[in-house]
């Protein structure tokens, strides 16, 4: 592939959406030069388990005659921008197995509301991307499609559970891509991925059909190499749908400026939010790219202490629950004759969730609501946003089936401890992750940003002018 067409594929989807409508490229030529790339990146990178190239480029050659014959039409923002599906949202005609052998053979009937909401506004959808099995930990591996590594090494980690997506936008296979997120699983592979994942405030962006709407910890939220890439997505994405009795008001193009006065905002960066130790390299990134904000006149203040411990245990009793009705499996003596089916990881996760009863259910949901009433208004009081490294960690080895164990010689839970993220999955706020430097071999890090509930244009203006200074997304990956 030629340096110009590799040029085409990393294009900002914003400057892709420009250039399609004044006509100076078109979707075919795009989808082409995708295909190319995808065909000899994705057999090693796995960010790709389904692909839907030909009716890609149908689709481009449609929109890209609807656009020459009625130049002066009402085009959709992302006409013509190819973009990829995490496996567990459905695509009608396209398999939907949420990475699991359980589901290898099932095809979605119908689009999940956030890809019809991406076709209405033109986006061409490109196949679905790799997870781990139900999304269940921050590490993309599976029995019926393998392991997705960061495309920035073969042999670390994408992270999860939107890994494909986060390496297929990252690598130059798509310009934007849909995760979802229980405890990071946007977030965190944007770190792995270097580049931009938002988990949005709760109700931002309805999740119909088939979801269980009184869970709170649940989150769809786009995957992008630029902040306006991500603020354009949450455009298309956002907006209410009665089906979904906890969706937020459509957002206003103003609620989404980029542009703006941070003089006077009161930041705090906080590097050990959970209490969980940092490796020096990412802590230090991290404080040097909150410092950058100081030329804009915002007022930060570093915390040293942890905030107060979320419950982390309560979390994992609904994430348990939610995994098991996922997978469909109905008790335990459904579960062992399934089990040969299952990712050993998995298995292990929803075993103990088994055993759950109602009154455990609840218990966790109430420890939560006491943990939102105690903690939040102390905190934002005094704090418009947060801030934190995203990871306690560089993206680590493919060879560790959840992620470490421990950190500076401190034992910690594999399952989540190594990321702060997921206390925002508790609280509704928005969180979003962006690039905040490298390692010394290479590794994209991450910086973690929190607002308020509802308050996601803040969140991504503070995040673009860190772009503005620091910029990242002309970077890549070696191939």
């Amino acid at each position: 592939m030629s340096p110009k067409t590799d040029d085409l594929c990393y294009l900002s989807a914003v400057d892709l959406a420009a250039r399609i409508r004044a006509l100076e490229v078109s979707p075919v030529e795009v989808i082409d030069a995708l295909r190319t790339r995808i065909d000899r990146l994705n057999p090693t990178l796995n960010a790709y388990v389904t692909l839907d190239l030909d009716n890609a480029r149908k689709d481009a050659d449609m929109k890209h005659k609807m656009r020459r014959e009625h130049p002066a039409g009402n085009l959709g923002l992302l006409h013509g921008v190819p973009v990829a599906i995490k496996d567990d949202l459905e695509v009608a005609g396209l398999r939907f197995t949420c990475g699991s052998r359980l589901r290898e053979k099932e095809i979605g009937k119908s689009d999940d509301l956030t890809v019809a909401r991406l076709r209405k506004a033109g986006a061409i959808i490109l196949g679905k991307t790799n997870e781990p099995e139900f999304g269940h930990k921050g590490v993309t591996e599976n029995t019926l499609f393998g392991t997705t590594p960061t495309p920035w090494h073969p042999e670390r980690t994408a992270g999860g559970s939107s890994g494909g997506s986060a390496a297929a936008v990252a690598a130059g296979l798509a310009y934007l891509a849909l995760g979802t997120d229980i405890a990071g699983s946007v977030r965190i592979p944007a770190s792995c991925c270097g580049i931009v994942g938002l988990k949005p405030s709760f109700g931002r962006i309805p999740r119909v059909p088939g979801y269980n709407a009184f869970v709170t910890q649940w989150y769809i939220g786009p995957l992008a190499r630029t902040v306006a890439d991500t603020a354009l997505a949450l455009r298309v994405l956002a907006g209410p749908d009665d089906r979904d009795p906890f969706s937020l008001p459509a957002l206003g193009i103003d609620d989404l400026s980029l542009q703006g006065d941070l003089r006077d905002l009161r930041l705090t960066y906080c590097p050990r939010p959970t209490g969980v130790p940092v490796e020096n390299e990412v802590a230090q990134a991290a404080e040097t790219t909150v410092r950058l904000l100081g030329n804009r006149g915002v007022k930060i203040a570093v915390r040293q202490e942890p905030l107060p411990r979320a419950p982390l245990d309560a979390l994992l009793v609904i994430f348990r629950a939610v995994s098991i009705s996922d997978a469909g499996i109905k008790d335990e003596a459904d579960f062992r004759n399934k089990r040969h089916l299952l990712t050993n990881t998995f298995a292990a996760f929803v075993e103990p969730g088994l055993k759950l009863k109602l009154g455990d259910y609840l218990a966790a949901q109430t420890s939560l609501t006491s943990f939102l009433e105690q903690s939040a208004p102390d905190f934002w009081k005094d704090c418009d946003v947060l801030a934190t490294p995203t990871l306690a960690v560089p993206p680590f080895s493919t060879n560790l089936p959840m992620g470490p164990d421990q950190i500076a010689g401190r034992k910690i839970d594999p399952q989540v401890e190594w990321a702060f993220t997921w206390p925002f999955n508790l609280t509704g706020q928005p969180a979003v992750s962006i690039p905040c430097g490298w390692t010394r071999d290479g590794l994209p890090l991450g910086l973690q940003l929190a607002g308020r509930r509802g308050a996601d244009g803040l969140v991504l203006r503070v995040a673009a002018a860190i772009e503005a200074q620091a910029p990242w997304s002309h970077r890549r990956p070696k191939e």
